[in-house]
């Protein structure tokens, strides 16, 4: 073969794989084959749709798809971008989180979460996190369209709740931590479709037929109809909010509540609110602005005027909140999500403290019925072989009894033994609880089975004179401030208002029979 022959075969060649190529990319274009499987750069929907500015569906820093909207001193969410907005280049994005070997455990493959006295997971692993946010990404489970999380029906977060406690192992009492976390990742995953894909310089009906690939094409229809509409000045009201906010939080992917845990262990008592700001918002010493430089040398110059001793505990005057400012009702700084100030520092709880506190109450509360229940079973037995209960009579020394027929019995006097000690302390515990005090913890019981707590509150007063719903208590009944309901459907003995049942009234008085009031020998709420 001759040298033209071999360059005219060279040349057919090269035009045949270009050929084959192009192929590959209408292929693409018909079929949806990754362009990543050809090492090839894929040609966006939405390129060059606005003209002088980047392609919005262009990866950012990190993966947006994790990426929060949060204020500054609340806890991120997973994948916050530390350096948004600081003009560094942005990295390479990961991808979304799909936590695909979750969704495909089976049902006896559930890993326990772990939660402190706020109610918050405290789990180092954000397994459990990436996974409620799989949950509100997911338009079967969280549609988009509706405005907000609370007009989103109930049978989806049924829904929600059932799938995370299939996949988990939680104790009972969280579930509206979890529906507080998934509502906030749905919020923040809308914001990151809408900023991602929709032009609000655009007509509608251009682009209700163009829906991002992880949005259902319905709910993308409805939500660009109110994007384009009443949407726009709240929209408009946010972003210049979001502007101002120049503090970052600095731990990543570690929430509040696992950095609290951390630094309780690092200090030996519980970190001060200041402590956790300086911490959370500085990276190795180091202060992003001048701003958080001045309020953090501010906190400091506090901090060493504190007496030798002594800690900055969390509280409405402590160092954080001169510096920083009041709280406002419904959340606490440093703390994360799920905690109120009157979980921290006040008197009575918030309703969703009050609301796990009355599960893990009735848990406790179940696990003695239950283990009572077994002495007295064994206390029957006993009786039932012969041997003496307690306060009957002793048997003579001298009665006949072989060997085994003591042994088989020594297990059933040991039982004996100890219900007899259990029922001992029951019967002084009774005797104390009987001196009642305004201002003391207490149980009160049901009026049908004097036995059974349905409540614990805090007695309010004993006056005959004072009034619980427009009547006067009387002589032996007292005023119980309902904090903790662990029998939630027990009606009220004098309902009154739209109070019916023990569950409606959280937080309010009651009134309620002396001799049905067991004095709380423990005297406070912590666990």
């Amino acid at each position: 073969m001759n040298l033209v022959a071999v360059k005219e075969c060279a040349w057919c060649s090269a035009a045949h794989v270009l050929l084959l190529l192009l192929n590959t990319v209408a292929a693409k274009e018909a079929f949806g084959i990754p362009f990543r499987l050809l090492g090839m750069a894929p040609m966006t929907r939405n390129a060059g749709r606005v003209h002088g500015q980047p392609n919005s569906n262009q990866p950012r820093q990190g993966s947006m798809d994790d990426v929060s909207i949060v204020h500054p001193l609340n806890e991120p969410e997973i994948g916050t971008e530390e350096n948004a907005g600081s003009g560094k280049k942005s990295k390479k994005a990961r991808g979304p989180t799909f936590m695909c070997k979750v969704w495909g455990q089976q049902d006896d493959e559930r890993k326990q979460v772990l939660f402190n006295d706020k109610g918050q997971p405290i789990s180092n692993n954000s397994t459990f996190s990436h996974f409620l946010g799989t949950i509100a990404r997911n338009g079967k489970y969280a549609p988009l369209h509706y405005k907000t999380w609370h007009k989103m029906p109930g049978v989806y977060k049924d829904d929600v709740l059932a799938l995370v406690l299939q996949k988990f192992d939680i104790s009972p009492g969280h579930k509206k931590w979890i529906l507080k976390s998934v509502s906030k990742k749905w919020r923040n995953w809308k914001a990151t479709v809408k900023r991602k894909n929709f032009d609000s310089n655009l007509p509608i009906e251009e682009q209700i037929h163009s829906p991002p690939d992880r949005v259902q094409a319905d709910q993308w229809k409805e939500l660009v109809k109110y994007w384009h509409g009443d949407a726009k000045k709240v929209s408009d009201k946010n972003k210049s909010s979001r502007a101002g906010q120049t503090i970052i939080y600095r731990k990543g992917k570690t929430s509040l509540a696992v950095v609290r845990k951390n630094e309780e262990k690092k200090l030996g008592h519980d970190p001060s609110r200041a402590h956790m700001f300086i911490t959370c918002f500085t990276k190795n010493g180091v202060v992003s602005n001048e701003e958080l430089g001045k309020k953090i040398e501010e906190m400091r110059v506090l901090s060493s005027q504190v007496p030798e001793g002594e800690h900055d505990s969390s509280s409405p005057n402590d160092i954080f909140s001169k510096v920083m400012g009041e709280e406002k009702s419904g959340s606490l700084r440093m703390y994360g999500l799920g905690v109120c100030p009157s979980d921290v520092w006040g008197e009575v709880p918030s309703s969703g403290t009050s609301y796990r506190m009355s599960f893990e109450w009735k848990t406790e509360l179940d696990k003695t019925n239950k283990k009572l229940e077994e002495l007295m079973n064994l206390y029957k037995q006993s009786g039932a072989n012969g041997v003496n209960p307690p306060n009957s009579p002793v048997t003579s020394p001298n009665q006949h009894m072989n060997s085994s027929t003591s042994i088989s019995q020594q297990g059933s006097v040991k039982a004996t033994s100890e219900f007899t000690f259990i029922m001992e302390q029951m019967s002084f515990s009774i005797a104390e609880a009987l001196i009642l005090w305004v201002g003391d913890y207490a149980y009160f019981k049901s009026v049908a089975n004097p036995i059974e707590f349905v409540g614990k509150g805090r007695i309010a007063s004993m006056n005959p004179s004072t009034q619980v719903g427009g009547e006067e208590l009387g002589a032996n009944w007292c005023e119980i401030h309902v904090q903790v309901p662990i029998q939630w459907d027990e009606h009220l003995i004098r309902p009154y208002g739209g109070l019916k049942t023990v569950g409606d009234a959280i937080g309010t008085p009651i009134a309620w029979p002396i001799s049905l009031v067991v004095k709380d020998d423990d005297g406070c709420f912590t666990e």
